[in-house]
């Protein structure tokens, strides 16, 4: 399974990606995305299971 981490704020992205034990929860990939754009071009490039965002962005919300 893979997950898709987006959010403008990098501490909110490194947080998550170190405190949740992705491996027990059975995600084999996490990618991040710092932008809307950004998380457009991963979705369709890779099947995401699971997407967490931010809701409000600059460029978009979540």
């Amino acid at each position: 399974m893979n997950v898709l981490l987006v959010d403008d704020d990098f501490y909110v992205i490194a947080a998550l990606q170190k405190r949740i034990v992705w491996e027990s929860l059975h995600i084999d990939t996490v990618y991040t995305a710092n932008n809307v754009a950004q998380a457009r071009e991963i979705i369709e490039k890779h099947s995401i299971q699971i997407l967490i965002s931010d809701i409000e962005m600059p460029q978009g919300s979540g």
